[in-house]
């Protein structure tokens, strides 16, 4: 296991191991794409890229996909493309 700082961890540093995971969970989320909330999304068994990112920039993205959704009324089954500039 490689922690965060960029050293090596080993079973026998317990206390360094929670720190490192505590930080992990409060400051980084999984985020994936396609989106799950979409039919070809993580959520419905397909193919997926999955990585762990910011948790702050993970949720501003999840509320901007919201957003995009509604502004331009997108429901269920509707189809729309992704350009990544």
């Amino acid at each position: 296991m490689i922690a965060i700082s960029g050293e090596h961890l080993t079973c026998a540093d317990i206390a360094a191991l929670a720190e490192q995971r505590d930080t992990c969970v409060v400051t980084r989320e999984g985020d994936e794409y396609p989106f799950a909330s979409i039919w070809q999304g993580a959520n419905t068994g397909g193919s997926y890229s999955r990585r762990m990112i910011d948790a702050v920039q993970n949720r501003n993205g999840g509320q901007a996909l919201g957003r995009f959704y509604v502004y331009n009324r997108i429901i269920e089954r509707d189809r729309f493309l992704v350009w990544i500039k």
